[in-house]
């Protein structure tokens, strides 16, 4: 019997994907070349994704021949909106179900995260790469499995909820019923068919 619902973060309980936005914005601000600087991002994503390098390495990095400013870069790169309807299903499904969230996370949006009660207060576990040093991009199933361990759940007891069709497949290879988050009318959908 399902009774835990793993969320994603970015995408599905926020609204947008970091990285095209922050560069849209520098390219709007400076005229920086938003498809170069969005693959400068790409390219030293993984060990800020994983927590092994910090903001401020991150932002030496990426903007290194560029004007940003560090306490811009950090503000940019941390920025989301919640997505009042996906929180208010939230709400909803932790009346019935144990809730937790499970995100591929950058130590500056993960600091804001935390400050956002009316989000974190939903959940009873969360489990982000940068803390782990493990994500779903990189470790796959095993970041699925360690996360199982860590709540005492089998996968038929679960369902994952993300925005991205290759981490929905990995919870499936896990044995974790799965739904790629379209938007809140699918979601809502999909649940109430489980």
């Amino acid at each position: 019997m399902i009774d835990t619902i793993i969320f994603d973060f970015g995408g599905v309980i926020s609204k947008l994907d970091p990285f095209p936005r922050v560069s849209a914005v520098f390219e709007k601000r400076y005229g920086i070349d938003k498809e170069l600087f969005y693959k400068k991002l790409k390219a030293n994503d993984n060990a800020y994704l994983l927590g092994n390098m910090s903001t401020k390495e991150f932002w030496r990095i990426v903007c290194a021949d560029t004007p940003i400013s560090y306490d811009e870069f950090e503000y940019e790169i941390a920025w989301f909106e919640i997505n009042q309807d996906v929180l208010q299903l939230i709400r909803e499904l932790k009346e019935k179900y144990k809730m937790v969230i499970l995100s591929d996370c950058y130590i500056a949006i993960y600091e804001k995260i935390l400050r956002h009660t009316e989000v974190t207060e939903n959940f009873s576990d969360m489990f982000y790469s940068n803390i782990l040093h493990m994500s779903k991009a990189v470790q796959k199933e095993k970041m699925f499995e360690y996360v199982l361990e860590k709540i005492h759940k089998n996968p038929d007891e679960c369902i994952f909820i993300d925005d991205k069709e290759v981490h929905v497949n990995t919870a499936r290879n896990v044995g974790i019923r799965s739904i790629l988050f379209k938007d809140i009318n699918q979601l809502r959908e999909s649940i109430s068919i489980i």
